[in-house]
């Protein structure tokens, strides 16, 4: 009788939530390297890269109330909502929870929690006092958490899982 153990999709969704956070803070340091935007002559590089990261996604959503704000400081929240679409769609098949189709966007919305996590370490690091980004308004900073770094990553890892689901169910 061989006992397999079984990986927690929780853990698993941080896991891959802190790689998502990763790969999209990646993606924005080598867009500041490449393009190096004039607000670079007030941040360090990968403090710039940091900020964009980080409120990018509440850019996002201003930009669907008609405010236009320019394309480098969006993409970086494009591609992790990509990215998590992609984890979400690996930890349902990590964690062998591709029975039901609200399970496993449960499973993949786990990474949400995971790009959170990694985003409260870094806005820890980022709004210290000494840093240009302490300027920002806390209120501002509790938007960019909930839903640039919370909901919005867990809403795109919880479609992976659909996804992930629909492709297990029709190849069964």
């Amino acid at each position: 009788m061989s006992y397999r153990r079984t990986s927690s999709p929780f853990l698993t969704g941080v896991l891959v939530g802190v790689g998502v956070w990763i790969a999209g803070y990646l993606f924005a340091l080598v867009l500041v390297a490449v393009v190096q935007p004039p607000a670079t002559e007030h941040f360090a590089v990968p403090g710039y890269a940091g900020a964009i990261y980080v409120f990018g996604a509440v850019l996002a959503l201003l930009s669907l109330s008609g405010e236009s704000p320019p394309l480098l400081l969006l993409s970086p929240a494009f591609v992790v909502l990509l990215v998590a679409v992609a984890g979400g769609a690996i930890v349902p098949v990590r964690a062998d929870r591709l029975d039901s189709g609200w399970v496993a966007a449960k499973a993949g919305a786990t990474v949400g929690i995971g790009v959170c996590l990694a985003t409260l370490a870094a806005l820890a690091l980022y709004l210290l006092p000494s840093t240009p980004v302490s300027n920002t308004p806390v209120s501002l900073r509790y938007v960019a958490l909930l839903f640039g770094n919370l909901l919005l990553p867990a809403l795109a890892g919880a479609l992976g899982g659909a996804l992930q689901h629909a492709v297990a169910m029709r190849q069964s």
